[in-house]
Formats: structure tokens, sequence, C-alpha cells
């Protein structure tokens, strides 16, 4: 039952996540600079794991590969324990950063 539950969980963050990125792109946001060194910031205190990732996303930003920087950080959302300021950091990225993906089709 309790294994189920971690999964429950990560559909659940999973489903908020969605949401927000979505109501974040309705709001007409006009800065969409994407603040790296912020996310990068929020997670020194992180799990390893979670740092880790952030930290390879961030190169990829640096680099302008979005589209391997984007799954990356959707891995970090949808995986790791954060802070309410890490998580509205992390969603203000992957949402810039998937308007940057998009833009480049």
């Amino acid at each position: 039952m309790f294994g189920n539950l971690s999964a429950l969980s990560r559909s659940l963050a999973s489903i908020l996540l969605a949401a927000s990125l979505a109501l974040s792109g309705a709001s007409g946001c006009a800065d969409h600079t994407i603040h790296a060194d912020k996310l990068q910031s929020e997670f020194q205190s992180a799990s390893p794991e979670a740092k880790s990732q952030v930290d390879a996303a961030v190169a990829d930003i640096n680099a302008g590969k979005f589209a391997e920087a984007l799954p990356v950080l959707q891995k970090v959302a949808f995986g790791a324990k954060m802070s309410k300021e890490q998580r509205d950091v992390l969603e203000d990225t992957v949402r810039k950063v998937r308007e940057k993906v998009q833009s480049s089709k």
C-alpha cells in the first residue's frame, strides 16, 4: 500500500506542476529571461542527485541547449523533494525553457 503512495505523490506532483505551468503561462508574464543562476543557487542545499541534475540543466541552458535541459528539469520537478522557493524557481525555469524550445520549432 505505501509503495503506491509514492507513485500517487509523484502523480499528484506532476498534475500540480502542469497546472501551475499552465496558469503561469496564461498570466501573460512578460519576463522571458531564464535565471539559471537563481535556479542553481536555490538548489545548493538540495539532495546531491537533484543538485547534480540542476547543475547539468543549467550547463545546457547556458550553452543554449534548451531541448536537452527540459527533460532534466522535468525529472527534478517530478522526483525531488524541495522547498516552496525551490519549486517556484524550478517551475519558472521549466516554463521559460519550454517557451524557448517551442519557439525554436
